[in-house]
């Protein structure tokens, strides 16, 4: 699942604007990845990549941890990491979201463009996991974290008459003229137990440049919480 696109080495959202499809064994799924925004800074130079994960099987699938793999135009290695779809298990139908985001101190050369990445997933089915997405308020808050960013702080009140815990956690920022992925904030693994009729509050963040390029150049956007819970 390879994609060739140009890339400006000081800091940029690639986030692609089409869908590749791929398989693992017999299962049925999707990868999709859009180009959004461009980001120019002098002081995180940074490469960010958001994408969706599509089960068109019958089956429940795990993503299980993918493979992020960036490449300059002479297909040289710059980086290899590991990616995170949310939810962690999908239902048939359902859309995950991933997403990466590489300063380029961490390339084999720095000073490389990129030119090329892979996304690879080896989806496997499961039927003793189950996560079922609940209802979540988020707002982004105005105190900027000089490390993180911005707060997008996700609000959860337990109305479902039993205790729930073990949640998978992330914010997802959409362009609503597509409904594609502009930026997924990093995906938490949470362990709290949030008692009937309690409300808890959830941080993730979003980079200040990100936040500023999105209300820029993406009029029409919102931000989605996205908490799930084990069944």
């Amino acid at each position: 699942m390879k994609k060739r696109f140009f890339a400006i080495l000081l800091a940029v959202m690639l986030v692609l604007g089409m869908s590749l499809t791929a398989s693992a064994d017999e299962y049925n799924w999707e990868i999709g990845i859009c180009t959004k925004i461009t980001i120019n800074s002098t002081d995180t130079p940074t490469v960010y990549i958001a994408g969706s994960f599509v089960n068109n099987d019958s089956v429940a699938l795990s993503p299980s941890t993918g493979t992020a793999k960036l490449y300059d135009a002479s297909d040289n290695l710059l980086y290899e990491g590991s990616v995170y779809c949310i939810p962690s298990v999908v239902q048939p139908g359902e859309r995950a979201y991933f997403s990466i985001d590489v300063r380029t101190s961490n390339f084999t050369n720095p000073d490389a463009k990129v030119d090329d990445y892979t996304f690879d997933f080896e989806p496997y089915k499961t039927s003793y996991i189950s996560y079922e997405r609940v209802s979540a308020s988020v707002e982004i808050g105005t105190e900027l974290d000089s490390i993180y960013g911005y707060p997008v702080t996700l609000s959860i009140t337990n109305n479902t008459g039993a205790p729930m815990e073990d949640f998978n956690i992330a914010s997802v920022f959409i362009d609503n003229s597509d409904g594609e992925p502009i930026f997924v904030s990093d995906t938490d693994y949470i362990y709290n137990r949030i008692p009937v009729g309690s409300t808890i509050l959830f941080n993730t963040y979003i980079p200040e440049a990100v936040l500023n390029l999105i209300n820029e150049q993406i009029p029409n956007h919102s931000v989605e919480a996205l908490v799930y819970v084990s069944k």
